[in-house]
């Protein structure tokens, strides 16, 4: 299995992938380099699994009785469409693999476990090239003090990316893959391509569902959220209002598990953002609270969330960032020991007065 694939695996969650690329290019701001990123999207990557390649690399790495197993369980798959009472003829599924079911995760991890990784680029050292993949979200990223260094490393991965994809058929969206130039700079990264299509320029994307803007201030993102809850909290305000008979014990368990676990997703990252933006996400939280309990105005938002057992968001914060630390310390994976080691180093001097992923445990936050 690749070490930089971190989807369907055990102790593999999208925080530590997140950190890998966040941490890449705000190393590469701080030593006044760029760090170009190509966000490859590709086209209904279960449903197309190629059932031929899958077998010859199922064949490869798993014991014939068990690789038996596999190929029964694909061939002599067939489906129909039914509308209306009316039925199609039967047709043989000859791509894709079950969704839903227990093995299809796994099958697909087999069958993209050979995408070209950073031995493949050869114009420069292999330790300024990442590659960040979980599940069907790939991210490649390049640095260098010369954008056109750089620059050529990416394309020469997306040449390498597209002849593995066109031998073992896989279609690659172009249209929805995005180059994003991550710098202080004013200055884009040149042109690449991809299948002989030039990918759009993007000044943010979001990957595995945060926003990462070129500056990485998490901005955008913080903007995002700020949207998704109002709208949620908009369609439960009669659930959680004050006026509703539901016991204040379950309207807590509410925001709990529906609202706050979207403010809190991927916190070990975005974490490191400015106190102006974080305070947006304390704002949320008091209003919530305040409706729930339907305390007046007068009411220090402090009590409400003592009387309620609910912390304060840095203390929040501080206890998710000490779990994901000790997590990262006993991880399987090396890439993400690696991490644990930059969060457990005495505090760097750097030349930009911003923080790291691995600084939010002793960021102090009021």
């Amino acid at each position: 299995m690749i070490q930089f694939g971190f989807g369907f695996r055990k102790q593999h969650g999208t925080p530590e992938q997140l950190h890998r690329v966040v941490n890449y290019a705000l190393e590469a701001i701080e030593k006044k380099e760029y760090a170009v990123a190509v966000f490859l999207d590709i086209q209904q990557a279960f449903d197309r699994v190629w059932h031929p390649g899958l077998l010859y690399k199922a064949k490869r790495l798993l014991t014939p009785q068990l690789f038996q197993v596999i190929k029964s369980f694909l061939e002599g798959r067939t489906f129909r469409v039914a509308d209306d009472g009316c039925k199609s003829s039967i047709k043989s599924i000859e791509a894709g693999v079950p969704q839903g079911s227990v093995l299809g995760p796994t099958l697909y991890s087999i069958f993209s476990a050979d995408i070209p990784n950073h031995m493949a680029i050869t114009s420069v050292d292999k330790s300024d090239t990442l590659i960040a993949t979980y599940a069907d979200d790939t991210a490649v990223l390049t640095k260098s003090s010369c954008i056109l260094l750089a620059k050529s490393a990416l394309q020469e991965f997306l040449d390498a990316f597209q002849e593995w994809a066109s031998k073992w058929n896989v279609c690659i969206n172009a249209g929805k893959c995005a180059n994003v130039t991550f710098t202080n700079r004013v200055q884009n990264c040149p042109v690449v391509s991809l299948n002989g299509r030039v990918l759009d320029h993007s000044l943010a994307h979001r990957y595995l569902g945060v926003i990462l803007a070129r500056s990485l201030t998490f901005e955008r993102h913080v903007t995002s959220l700020q949207q998704q809850y109002r709208a949620k909290l908009n369609k439960m305000s009669w659930l959680l209002s004050a006026k509703n008979k539901l016991s204040l014990e379950n309207k807590v368990k509410i925001y709990k598990c529906i609202l706050a676990a979207s403010l809190f997703y991927a916190i070990q990252v975005y974490g490191i953002t400015a106190k102006s933006h974080l305070n947006k996400i304390r704002v949320l939280q008091a209003k919530t609270l305040r409706m729930i309990s339907g305390s007046p105005w007068y009411i220090r938002t402090r009590n409400i969330e003592r009387d309620l057992k609910l912390p304060k968001i840095g203390d929040r914060i501080q206890v998710i960032a000490q779990k994901y630390t000790e997590r990262l310390g006993a991880h399987p994976n090396s890439l993400a020991r690696r991490l644990n080691t930059a969060c457990n180093r005495t505090r760097v001097r750097r030349r930009l007065k911003r923080h790291h992923p691995q600084d939010l445990l002793n960021r102090i936050l009021t």
